[in-house]
């Protein structure tokens, strides 16, 4: 019977790519006001065909456990084996390499990992085509968006582990932004901002009172730019996530239960 790898999950898909969305409107906003949202169909896009299906298949999949099954597997598949080549020399092992892939392949390799790689490959051809439709930076964007989440998937050794701050880099400060950047925002003003909502997001979706340092970083740079009274918001916003993360409970359940208040910041961040 084939098996098929347990993609692991600490939030539902709806509720990250919901972040992901009001990342990227919140991003525009904050640039350009209402105006810059006009006729976004092309980043709403990418948004939704390349990067969130790219993340998840990267970050969720549990990679690992694929490769070691492979590395322990014996029986190969018939090749045409080419002429000429020396039992134990460096042709015939790379032969043998190359047999025992393809028959692990047939018999679980696809159905354990075949949806994710396919699923990543088109979200790639997909995120670099409508990047290059939008700009230079746009496709930079992107390149970089592509190497957060090859990072992100490396970090825990491919376990299909997605650890806070991984997830506020990439489903909330890279979609802003890339609507901050598509928007009109100048570039370091572009780039503190989704500094500051990375921090915002690590802090809201992590476990334990430290991560209120997330919360006056991003209080910090309201401030900084003038708008006490949406620090002010921000601040009552982050109260009950720093509720949750004083109970003790379960992970993904303090994600989850955090996650509502996470697009509620972002949006105050837009609105400031």
């Amino acid at each position: 019977m084939r098996e098929t790898i347990a993609v692991k999950r600490s939030l539902p898909w709806t509720g990250r790519l919901l972040l992901m969305l009001i990342a990227l409107g919140s991003g525009l906003w904050s640039a350009g006001g209402a105006a810059a949202l006009r006729g976004r169909w092309l980043p709403l896009a990418l948004v939704l065909a390349g990067w969130f299906p790219l993340w998840e298949a990267l970050t969720t999949t549990d990679w690992a456990a694929a490769f070691v099954r492979w590395q322990r597997w014996t029986e190969e598949a018939p090749l045409p084996r080419p002429p000429y080549l020396r039992e134990g020399g460096p042709g015939a092992q790379l032969w043998h390499a190359l047999a025992a892939a393809r028959r692990w392949w047939q018999a679980e390799g696809a159905a354990w990992v075949g949806r994710p790689l396919r699923q990543s490959l088109l979200a790639l051809a997909v995120g670099l085509a409508t990047s290059a439709a939008l700009g230079t930076e746009a496709l930079l964007l992107t390149l970089l968006f592509i190497a957060l989440a090859e990072m992100a998937a490396l970090w825990y050794d491919g376990h299909g582990v997605e650890g806070p701050l991984w997830s506020a880099l990439g489903e909330a400060a890279m979609p802003w932004l890339l609507g901050a950047t598509l928007g009109g925002a100048a570039s370091d003003q572009a780039l503190l901002s989704a500094l500051a909502v990375a921090a915002l997001g690590a802090a809201f979706l992590t476990p334990g009172l430290a991560a209120i340092v997330g919360v006056l970083l991003g209080a910090g740079w309201l401030l900084r730019e003038g708008h006490s009274v949406a620090a002010a918001l921000l601040l009552l916003s982050a109260y009950p996530p720093l509720r949750f993360a004083a109970v003790p409970l379960p992970e993904a359940e303090h994600r989850r239960l955090a996650l509502p208040w996470l697009w509620l910041a972002l949006l105050i961040l837009a609105g400031a």
